[in-house]
């Protein structure tokens, strides 16, 4: 019996899943404190907010088939590699506009996801997350979150 198919390691962090391997794509060698703003983010708005961690718990299942993907599809690099650059200035600026433009990218970012996956799973979340993001409407980032939180993101 042979078996046969690939393994990409990746960390269970999305953050840093995502920081390594835009260091790896774009050859940038961002610093770990790069990823500060996000584990703020993470350890603050994401564990306060009710309902918000189930998006970072989807982040985080979804992610190697994300990674891959992010290797694999190079249209998919800049807009995502974008939209993570975004990501880490939320927290320090969660009282400022939410940039609509944005919310459009990541829900373009997650469209594509779905479109370009093999991964039965991230191809539903991300349908899932593109429809949600499509339909947010918030005034600042702290209220994007919150209404972002009164939705699930998946089963």
């Amino acid at each position: 019996m042979e078996i046969f198919g690939t393994i990409t390691a990746t960390p269970i962090c999305p953050a840093d899943a995502l920081q390594a391997v835009f260091n790896e794509l774009f050859s940038t060698k961002a610093e770990q404190s790069d990823l500060s703003s996000l584990r703020a983010l993470r350890d603050g708005a994401f564990r306060e907010i009710t309902g918000l961690n189930d998006w970072w718990r989807l982040l985080e299942r979804n992610s190697p088939a994300v990674i891959q993907l992010l290797r694999k599809e190079p249209k998919l690099r800049k807009p995502a590699f974008e939209l993570f650059t975004y990501v880490k200035t939320l927290e320090a600026n969660m009282d400022s506009p939410l940039d609509p433009k944005k919310v459009l990218l990541a829900a373009s970012v997650a469209r594509s996801l779905g479109e370009t996956t093999r991964s039965r799973r991230l191809r539903i979340d991300a349908e899932r997350a593109a429809s949600i993001l499509d339909n947010l409407r918030a005034a600042t980032i702290a209220e994007g979150l919150h209404k972002l939180a009164e939705q699930k993101p998946g089963r």
